[in-house]
């Protein structure tokens, strides 16, 4: 299946609308009837995983929430759609430890399912992340180990050269041997 690449990994750019039901409930108190959104059962909405190295905090309606950067797929679990992104919102639950741990390190790696479940709020449901098992949310020195991948091997100018004035150049340019200029024929 082909990945879809979008601008940030939402749960709605993943999973979409997460449905919710009408249900008509009686205040014990009051007698007064009403409707109420309700999530019918428990739903797997994402698998979302990925490095991140930096975040950004954004202002919306709703609030300040953390906006990810760095290198993220997520994964619909009920088409098999995959998603991928420079840019990921998570469920408040792990917004903040995943920001905490990026102000004191280069990246941090993760993987999380995402669910909705029953809440009795205004919206019929709240999140519930789960870590993938085997993978924690943890630091990732993410330059030191594309270092260690490259086995250091950066290009860098000579130091001879790097602070040598042109004279200096020049100078050393004349006393290297020559070679001999060979003419075609």
């Amino acid at each position: 299946m082909a990945e879809n690449i979008i601008n940030k990994l939402t749960v709605k750019s993943v999973y979409g609308k997460i449905k919710t039901v009408p249900v008509k409930s009686v205040d014990p108190v009051t007698k007064e009837e009403t409707t109420v959104m309700v999530l019918e059962k428990d739903t797997h909405l994402m698998r979302i995983y990925g490095q991140a190295t930096g975040f950004r905090v954004a202002t919306s309606q709703y609030g300040d929430s953390s906006v990810f950067k760095g290198v993220f797929k997520a994964v619909c679990p009920e088409t098999g759609e995959m998603s991928t992104a420079g840019e990921c919102c998570l469920p408040k639950s792990v917004e903040n430890q995943l920001a905490a741990i990026l102000t004191q390190a280069d990246g941090a790696e993760f993987a999380f399912d995402v669910w909705a479940i029953p809440a009795k709020n205004a919206y019929g449901y709240e999140y519930r992340v789960k870590s993938v098992p085997g993978v924690d949310v943890a630091p990732a020195p993410v330059i030191s180990a594309l270092e260690q991948k490259m086995g250091m091997l950066t290009l860098a100018a000579p130091v001879d050269t790097l602070n040598a004035t042109r004279e200096e150049v020049s100078a050393e340019a004349a006393a290297a041997p020559s070679k001999p200029n060979k003419k075609k024929k």
